[in-house]
């Protein structure tokens, strides 16, 4: 890898111009300084990672930071904040986030919280979470771990390894395997040297993007977030079994929230909705790929369904995993997009339904390390941006006390008001009984 710059991968071009963002509370993590001198280390023996990176939109490349200017960029990336009100996760997130013309991650720590943005180009949502816990654990072995990212070889190699019943499903794509050898490189922990009270209290401070003046939500996109108690799972999951056993949870909650933004009168697309398919699934656990499991290896679908019947979209969702579509879509994506001059949106999009994106996780890798403070109220929130005009971007994580619920959307579309009532109000009975499930229970 070149000491100065490295090339944004065929897999990450797609995500160019889009950012994610995570927070998690209570946390023990380390301060500004000591995170700034895991980091300089880790960047010493990595100097191209694009952990600590700008972005060069126009050659499509990770600029590395020159060694002299490497103290002066992590203090700007890495500041201090408040910690959040664990009730308003979101409105944190917003709060710090940076300019919209940001190149740069930025990495806001609180006394007991941690906040991440990066581009989507470094990885999804499976990396980051792997991403954020090492950095509050303050772990330079840990980050080194997650190198190599994976790239198109990787989905390349996955995707001829797959059997001839799927390629006669796919149609004949023409794919070769492109070898690639990567360097691996690991590194020595070396303990984070404590710092003083002095360079504590000199460390800049992020300043918040909202004051008194300003609306919390600004800009294009607005987050809102909630949370399912562990009650209130349970509740969902007897009415499930009465009313549509066998299809998953997910599928109940994603008809739930199609009903619940309706309600709010939020005009939806009836006809279906995006979800994101992991591939890791289909990596062979003994080949050498296993181990290269960070980067952007999920592919955004669209699944054609009747937005009120859990059991047509968790159809549609079987279909697509057993079929393994998400696959070749990940590559011929990939490599359609590699070719465009920009990915940047085209001409506003007019009047008509929303779209209703939605992913859920039952876990992400590394939430089992998270140094969680006391034995109260965890949150983790994720949200992604910038989000389509006519989009609705949900994602669903499932914690040990709680599922996590947060959503991404446009606030100058549709009313952010409305959208926190519609994801606060997922378990409603009288949402539950809206949907279609009569027709089902009677065959």
């Amino acid at each position: 890898m070149n000491a100065t710059h490295s090339r944004i991968g065929l897999l990450d071009i797609p995500w160019e111009g889009h950012w994610t963002a995570i927070a998690i509370a209570p946390v023990s993590v380390p301060t500004p300084a000591e995170l700034t001198d895991l980091l300089m280390r880790f960047l010493a023996a990595d100097p191209a990672s694009p952990l600590a990176a700008t972005i060069d939109a126009k050659s499509r490349r990770w600029n590395a930071v020159p060694v002299a200017e490497r103290q002066d960029f992590l203090r700007r990336a890495i500041v201090s904040g408040d910690d959040p009100d664990l009730e308003k996760m979101s409105e944190h997130i917003d709060r710090y986030r940076p300019d919209a013309d940001s190149n740069s991650p930025r990495i806001v720590l609180g006394q007991h919280s941690i906040c991440l943005y990066h581009s989507h180009m470094y990885g999804d949502a499976s990396s980051f979470s792997q991403l954020v816990v090492q950095l509050a654990l303050g772990h330079q072995e840990g980050l080194s771990g997650l190198e190599p990212r994976a790239g198109l070889a990787v989905a390349l190699r996955t995707l001829i390894r797959q059997p001839g019943s799927s390629y006669r499903e796919w149609g004949k794509l023409g794919l070769r395997p492109v070898k690639r050898i990567i360097n691996r490189r690991t590194t020595s922990r070396v303990p984070i040297r404590s710092s003083t009270t002095a360079e504590n209290a000199a460390w800049p401070t992020a300043v918040p993007a909202a004051t008194a003046h300003v609306p919390a939500i600004q800009g294009k996109t607005a987050f809102a977030d909630s949370i399912l108690t562990n009650a209130q799972l349970r509740d969902l999951t007897r009415w499930r079994n009465q009313n549509c056993r066998g299809v998953s949870l997910t599928s109940v909650l994603i008809a739930a929230t199609y009903r619940a933004t309706m309600i709010e009168g939020i005009p939806m697309n009836p006809a279906g909705y995006y979800s994101l398919f992991d591939i890791r699934r289909y990596v062979p656990a003994n080949s050498r790929d296993a181990a290269k499991k960070f980067g952007n290896l999920a592919k955004s679908v669209f699944l054609d369904a009747d937005m009120t019947d859990p059991f047509s979209i968790g159809t549609a969702m079987e279909q697509v995993i057993e079929s393994g579509w998400a696959l070749p879509g990940l590559v011929m994506g990939a490599l359609t997009t590699g070719i465009r001059r920009t990915t940047h949106d085209g001409p506003p999009v007019p009047d008509g339904p929303v779209t209703l994106s939605f992913v859920s996780m039952p876990t992400l890798p590394g939430l089992a390390e998270v140094p969680w403070l006391g034995e109260g109220a965890r949150r983790y929130c994720g949200v992604g941006y910038p989000v389509g005009r006519l989009g609705i971007s949900v994602f669903a994580i499932r914690l040990r006390g709680h599922m996590e619920i947060s959503a991404s959307f446009d606030s100058t579309v549709l009313d952010p008001a409305a959208v926190r009532r519609a994801v606060g109000g997922l378990t409603d009975p009288a949402l539950l009984s809206q949907l279609t499930v009569a027709g089902h229970l009677a065959k």
